[in-house]
């Protein structure tokens, strides 16, 4: 069985390596047109329950994992505004930043994100969620001073 483990293991860290060869490949191919502003759109579909995100934060919390950096990930979703070549927004996520707004992160990790508070792996990863959205919005502001205060802004 640890032979096995061991060889399963082996395999998947040489298929993640590949995956990640191929994903810098088409990333660094201008002609497919793979912007940051593509890639990043429709936040409110990409932080669904079953998408991505949410589903594999809870996927690791079920695994008695912690996930530390996929909620980090999941905070940064939240503040993504990026604009298309004409200055635009997705329509979509300008809604979604309108609402997260006005309502305010935890309503978003409810009615966004279908973070069910009486459960505990949810109500977990809506806390590491706080924590991290609290540490970007912090260091956010905190850099937004300094480059303000410096003229380099």
């Amino acid at each position: 069985m640890l032979l096995y483990t061991n060889i399963q293991a082996s395999l998947m860290k040489k298929n993640q390596q590949l995956y990640i060869n191929d994903l810098l490949r088409r990333f660094g191919n201008i002609y497919l047109g793979d912007t940051i502003y593509r890639v990043g759109r429709d936040i409110r579909r990409k932080l669904g329950l079953n998408e991505r995100l949410i589903g594999a934060a809870l996927l690791d919390l079920k695994h008695k994992i912690t996930p530390r950096y996929t909620a980090l990930g999941i905070a940064a979703a939240f503040m993504f505004r990026a604009k298309d070549e004409k200055g635009k927004m997705f329509e979509d996520d300008e809604k979604f930043a309108s609402e997260l707004k006005q309502h305010g992160l935890d309503f978003m990790l409810k009615n966004i994100c279908g973070l069910d508070m009486k459960t505990t792996d949810h109500k977990d990863l809506s806390i590491l969620i706080n924590h991290a959205y609290g540490l970007l919005d912090a260091w956010e502001n905190n850099l937004a001073h300094h480059l303000r205060r410096n003229n380099s802004f």
